[in-house]
């Protein structure tokens, strides 16, 4: 049996519905919710699928925390209670020579951030420093 936990309603009933079209009603339960505050069954095995650009983006680190705290919910002292039971961010300072004005073609607008988030690995040549753990979670501890 497979219990999903959705948080945003519309996404959790497209959810049941695939689960109907699929045939699956008798094997996978969708509830709406988030997982620290919705009543929940036991499990053995918890699968996390929120993990954004940095490891603890979306509340992994509070909602395993709260799993933990539940033993009616889940034995989190049983070895694989949890998957990923590690997940971590890493990063390092790179020299991109990007050169970003705030213009009308850039889309920045004056005063506002300039953070930018790359969606790739910067090459080797462009690190100024080591690759480093900037944060973790590790569901065994």
């Amino acid at each position: 049996r497979v219990i999903a936990v959705e948080v945003v309603p519309e996404t959790a009933e497209r959810a049941r519905e695939a689960v109907v079209r699929a045939g699956l009603q008798d094997r996978i339960e969708v509830i709406t919710g988030y997982s620290t505050s919705a009543e929940l069954p036991r499990v053995d095995v918890v699968v996390h699928e929120i993990i954004g650009n940095m490891a603890t983006e979306e509340g992994l680190a509070v909602a395993v925390a709260d799993l933990q705290a539940r033993p009616a919910v889940v034995d989190s002292s049983a070895l694989g209670w949890s998957i990923p039971q590690r997940v971590e961010t890493v990063g390092a300072p790179v020299s991109l020579n990007i050169a970003l004005p705030p213009t009308e073609d850039s889309g920045i607008a004056e005063g506002t951030s300039r953070v930018i988030r790359l969606p790739f690995i910067p090459p080797a040549a462009t690190l100024l420093g080591e690759p480093q753990a900037l944060e973790g979670v590790d569901s065994d501890e």
